[in-house]
């Protein structure tokens, strides 16, 4: 069985991500204590009182960050990419560009998917990705449940879960007399990041990949010479645990749902290995 933390970013933005970081159960727990022993090491080497990390804080230097140069809080952020890609576990997004959105709305756009919030699109698609890539494992090898950060949205979400629509199957080619979204356990569970410490790298995850579509398709200017090019950097650096591009966007699909998602999609982040 695997866990998979998730959040966030671009509430308010014009790209949304929604990020998940999957954990064997069975390493979950270790996982955990070294996320812990992270921050007391970013503590001692940085003599800080940190209990949490936001992504967008530690960036931009907000809050605890605000005393911190901008190049020492880089290179924090490349010491959490090195400790992610040392646990070995797997990281996946959903993403939705919300022009792309709103255009294919004012097109004509008519079933439950397609009407949802961009939220609750982009988890979708991070949801659907995930069946996709694990619903070949044997037994419930792949079986996943879901801890997202709290939100007021949830009740959205959690009912395309429990109630997938059906024009949702044919993104994971979903076979006849097999329940949909079977590799998903339950209904969606929400928790707060404070408590549930998985969620912090996702939301860690969330805002670089967010802030690179920004970047990268103009919606945003860069705060600092050179700052496109870091972003994308340590969006590179992502790729030894980052689930495979067909699982997320299958390119030779015909499906209309896959269609769909891609349509929807940030440029910048589809072709992401």
């Amino acid at each position: 069985m695997k866990f998979c933390y998730v959040d966030e970013s671009g509430h308010k933005a014009p790209i949304v991500v929604v990020a998940g970081i999957i954990v064997d159960a069975l390493r979950m727990r270790p996982t955990k204590a070294h996320w812990n022993d992270l921050l007391a090491h970013l503590n001692s080497k940085y003599d800080g009182d940190l209990r949490e990390i936001k992504g967008g804080d530690l960036h931009r230097g907000n809050g605890f960050w605000r005393k911190w140069p901008g190049e020492k809080r880089a290179e924090i952020i490349e010491e959490i990419l090195a400790w992610m890609n040392e646990r070995k576990h797997t990281l996946t997004f959903g993403a939705v560009c919300k022009d792309r959105l709103s255009r294919k709305r004012q097109a004509g756009s008519h079933n439950r998917l397609e009407k949802a919030r961009d939220w609750s699109i982009a988890a979708m698609h991070l949801v659907l990705g995930i069946q996709k890539h694990y619903q070949g494992q044997d037994k419930n090898k792949g079986h996943t449940v879901f801890v997202f950060d709290q939100a007021d949205r949830a009740a959205e979400l959690v009912d395309l879960v429990l109630n997938p629509p059906p024009e949702t199957d044919g993104f994971y080619c979903r076979k006849p007399k097999r329940e949909a979204l079977d590799q998903i356990v339950d209904v969606p569970y929400f928790a707060d990041s404070r408590h549930a410490v998985l969620i912090q790298v996702a939301d860690f995850y969330a805002y670089i990949l967010r802030l690179h579509a920004d970047l990268s398709e103009g919606h945003v200017e860069e705060k600092y010479k050179g700052e496109q090019e870091r972003v994308a950097k340590w969006v590179g650096q992502m790729g030894p645990i980052l689930m495979p591009r067909r699982f997320r966007w299958p390119s030779r699909s015909t499906d209309p749902c896959a269609q769909f998602l891609r349509e929807v999609a940030p440029p910048s982040l589809l072709d992401l290995a």
